[in-house]
C-alpha cells in the first residue's frame, strides 16, 4: 500500500499540481517515513539512496553537458547549416519527418532526457508548423530512438546493459516493424491536427523511404555498441534522406557536409576512443554500492567544446563561452531536482514494488503475461517520466527463469521508449519552449491513440513470435 500511495503522490504533484518535482519530493520524503516508522529502514535502504545519488550524478552530468553543448553551438552559429535544409524543401511532410524523425533521433541519441524536443519545437514552429503539431510530433518523432538513445543510457543504467547481447538483437524485431510505421504514423497525425489532405501519390515515397534508410545504420551500428545506434542512424539517414530528394542540397559541395557535422563527428571519435581506454576503470564507495565510472559521456562533451573553443581560438577566430555555464544550470536545476527525487524513489521501492507485480504475473499464464510487458514499460515511463528509470522500476519483475527473457526484456524497453510520449513531465517540458498556451490534454488527446496502436502492433509481433 505504501508503494501505491507514494506513486499517488508522485502523480498528484505531476498532474495536478503541474509540478514533478513536488510530487517526486513528496512521494520519496512519504516512503523515506513510512520506512522508519515500520521499522524497516536498513543498510539495503541507504544503498538504495547511495545508488540513487550515484546515478543522479551520471544523469546530471550528461543532461548539463548535453545542453552545454547544444548551447555552444548554438550561440556560436554552429547550427546555422540547419537552415539549408529548409529551403525550397519536396514539402512539408518532408521537412517534418527529416526534422522531428532523422534529426530528432539524431538529438535523442546524444541527449535525451527531453531535451530533443525542446530543440526540435522551435525549429519546427520557425518552419510554419503549429504548435500543437510541432509539439505532437516531436514527442513522436524521438521515442524509438530512445532505445538506443542518450548513448545507450536506458540499456545500461535501465537495464544494466553494457555490451550488445541476445537482448539487444531481439530488441531489434519489433523495433524494426515499429520504426518503419514511424514515419507513417507521424505524418498522419500532422494531417489530423492541421487538418490537411496527404497527396499519397506524391508524397508516399517520402514516408514510406525513411523507416528504410534509417533501419541498415541502425543494425550495423548495433552489432558493436550500444550507445550509438540512434545517432549514426538518425545521422546518416538524414544526410541520405536529404540528399535522395532535397534537389538543392545535392549542388552544396562536399565539404559543406564535413563542416557541419564535424562538432558531432568529432563527440562521436572522442567518445570512441576514450571508451575502451576508461570503461574498466571505476571508484567503488562500499562494495555494496554502485560505482562511479571513469567513462562519463558528459564529460567529452564537455572535452569535445574545450577542442572547439582552442581550434577556434588558434585560427584567430571567435568562439563565445561566456555565461553559457550559468544559463544551462539555470536551466537543468528543477529537472536535476526532479530526477534525484524519482530515481532515489524508484532505487527506494523497486524491490517491494517487484514483489507485487511478480505476485500478479505468477497467477497469469507466461505465455499470456508476455504482452503485459510493454504495458508495464509505459506504465513506468508515464510514473517516472523516463524510460530509464521506467527499466529500473520494473526490470525486476521479469523472472530470469522464463524461457522468453530475452524476448520479455526487449518489450520492456520498447514500452519504456515508447511510453515517453505520454509522460506529462516530457510534455510540460516540451510545452515549456513555446510564447503560446498549450493544454497538456490536447497533447495526450491525440497522443494516447498512438500508444495504443504501437501497443497492438507488439502485441501481434508477440503473438508471431511465439
Amino acid at each position: 500500500m505504501a508503494v501505491f500511495f507514494s506513486i499517488f503522490l508522485l502523480l498528484v504533484g505531476t498532474f495536478i499540481l503541474k509540478q514533478t518535482k513536488i510530487g517526486a519530493l513528496a512521494a520519496v520524503s512519504f516512503y523515506i517515513f513510512y520506512l522508519n516508522h515500520q521499522s524497516k529502514w536498513s543498510l539495503d535502504s541507504w544503498i538504495s539512496i547511495a545508488d540513487g545519488f550515484i546515478i543522479t550524478l551520471e544523469l546530471s552530468l550528461l543532461l548539463f553537458s548535453a545542453l552545454y553543448f547544444y548551447e555552444s553551438l548554438q550561440r556560436n552559429h554552429k547550427l546555422s547549416f540547419l537552415n539549408h535544409f529548409s529551403n525550397n524543401p519536396p514539402s512539408a511532410i518532408f521537412l517534418l519527418i527529416s526534422f522531428s524523425f532523422f534529426f530528432g533521433s539524431f538529438f535523442e541519441g546524444i541527449a535525451g532526457f527531453g531535451l530533443p524536443a525542446m530543440l526540435l519545437i522551435p525549429m519546427l514552429v520557425s518552419l510554419g508548423f503549429s504548435p500543437i503539431s510541432a509539439v505532437t510530433c516531436s514527442l513522436l518523432g524521438t521515442c524509438l530512438a530512445v532505445c538506443f538513445g542518450a548513448l545507450g543510457t536506458p540499456l545500461k543504467i535501465g537495464l544494466g546493459i553494457e555490451q550488445p547481447n541476445a537482448i539487444t538483437e531481439i530488441l531489434l524485431i519489433p523495433l524494426s516493424i515499429l520504426l518503419l510505421l514511424h514515419p507513417l504514423v507521424i505524418t498522419l497525425v500532422y494531417a489530423y491536427v492541421e487538418k490537411v489532405r496527404v497527396n499519397w501519390k506524391k508524397e508516399g515515397i517520402y514516408v514510406f523511404s525513411a523507416g528504410i534508410l534509417f533501419l541498415p545504420f541502425l543494425y550495423i551500428t548495433s552489432i558493436f555498441s550500444i550507445e550509438f545506434p540512434s545517432v549514426v542512424a538518425g545521422g546518416m539517414g538524414l544526410v541520405i534522406y536529404l540528399l535522395l530528394f532535397h534537389i538543392s542540397l545535392r549542388q552544396l559541395p562536399f565539404l559543406f557536409w564535413i563542416k557541419s557535422f564535424a562538432p558531432f563527428i568529432l563527440l562521436i571519435v572522442l567518445l570512441l576512443i576514450s571508451k575502451p581506454l576508461l570503461q574498466h576503470i571505476a571508484v567503488s564507495l562500499h562494495p555494496s554500492v554502485r560505482s562511479i565510472q571513469a567513462y562519463q559521456p558528459g564529460i567529452i562533451f564537455l572535452i569535445t567544446i574545450g577542442v572547439l573553443f582552442f581550434y577556434e581560438k588558434m585560427n584567430q577566430r571567435a568562439f563565445e563561452q561566456s555565461s553559457i555555464g550559468i544559463v544551462v544550470w539555470k536551466k537543468i536545476q528543477s529537472p536535476v531536482l526532479s530526477i534525484a527525487a524519482m530515481v532515489c524513489l524508484a532505487q527506494l521501492i523497486k524491490h517491494d514494488l517487484s514483489q507485487i507485480l511478480q505476485y500478479g504475473m505468477n497467477e497469469i499464464d507466461e505465455s499470456n503475461s508476455t504482452y503485459l510487458y510493454p504495458a508495464l514499460g509505459m506504465i513506468g515511463s508515464f510514473i517516472t517520466g523516463s524510460a530509464t528509470m521506467s527499466n529500473v522500476l520494473m526490470r525486476d519483475v521479469i523472472q530470469d527463469t522464463s524461457h522468453a527473457y530475452a524476448w520479455n526484456t526487449a518489450l520492456l524497453h520498447v514500452g519504456s521508449a515508447l511510453g515517453n510520449i505520454i509522460s506529462l513531465q516530457n510534455i510540460v517540458m516540451a510545452c515549456s519552449v513555446l510564447s503560446v498556451r498549450i493544454e497538456e490534454k490536447s497533447v495526450l488527446s491525440i497522443l494516447f491513440p498512438i500508444l495504443f496502436f504501437f501497443y497492438f502492433i507488439l502485441f501481434l509481433v508477440s503473438s508471431i513470435y511465439f
